[in-house]
């Protein structure tokens, strides 16, 4: 691999930005990555915004520590109310890729009657960001967003699939349903998880994960590793769970071969 190849960097609140890891996996495969998992400050969604650049200044600074060449924002709490902040952290060469701006370009360009649907942390939809940026890209859209703050702990406790899952995506989503959306944008990225649950559910709507888009945008904006015959070396680190977060990540990640380090 070539010397001037330097990791990505990916942080979230917990595992859900191991989805957005898959993705740049499947786009990038020789490309190492070092992710991070705040599990023991999981979920983000009812944090203050003080909290959130406190936890975020110390998971980029350790990031930095690894000597990674891009940090994705792998949290779509952050992406929507703290991510102009972040660049105060991080050295101008280094870039910032985050959830919200690909989100909506995605759920924008997917929807074909207009009616978008949004899922998020409570956080995120009260920042109003998602349907301020969509009715930006899109002022013919009309757009619902739905705060579902018991999705990122289910996901977190390992139960994603199954009949509580089921259950509580379709209590969130019934008003959704009611409006016929076409398209739903996926807010949080431990929501992917959650997909077959909320399929029952909007059976009709186009599912939109964001991290599809972000990992495009690394492909043609950072100096990627290329074909190489040596597999590329991965770090994972959580701050709690660390079974959890492993045996979750063994399900979502067919390169993790490690444990991940408790930090």
């Amino acid at each position: 691999m070539a010397a001037d190849i330097k990791p990505i960097g990916i942080f979230d609140s917990g595992v859900g930005g191991l989805t957005v890891a898959k993705e740049i996996m499947a786009v990038l495969p020789h490309q190492p990555l070092v992710y991070f998992g705040d599990c023991i400050n999981a979920p983000y969604g009812n944090r203050t915004d003080d909290e959130l650049l406190g936890f975020s200044q110390r998971i980029i600074n350790f990031l930095l520590e690894k000597d990674v060449g891009a940090i994705v924002v792998a949290c779509g709490t952050i992406s929507t109310r703290i991510f102009a902040e972040l660049g105060q952290f991080v050295p101008g060469h280094i870039p910032l890729y985050e959830m919200l701006t690909a989100g909506v370009q995605a759920v924008t360009e997917a929807s074909k009657t207009g009616k978008i649907g949004v899922i998020a942390t409570e956080g995120s939809v009260k920042s109003g960001a998602f349907e301020r940026e969509i009715l930006k890209a899109r002022p013919d859209a009309m757009v619902k967003s739905v705060a579902c703050p018991l999705l990122v702990p289910l996901v977190e406790e390992g139960w994603a699939g199954g009949e509580v899952a089921d259950l509580v995506a379709k209590e969130y989503l019934k008003d959704l349903a009611e409006s016929d959306v076409d398209t739903l944008l996926l807010g949080c990225t431990h929501y992917p998880l959650l997909s077959d649950s909320i399929a029952k559910s909007l059976p009709n709507a186009t599912l939109i994960n964001p991290a599809n888009h972000v990992a495009e945008n690394l492909r043609n904006c950072v100096n990627y590793a290329s074909a190489s015959p040596e597999k590329p070396k991965h770090q994972f680190y959580t701050t709690a769970k660390k079974e959890k977060f492993d045996k979750i990540a063994k399900n979502i990640l067919p390169a993790f071969d490690k444990p991940s380090i408790l930090v």
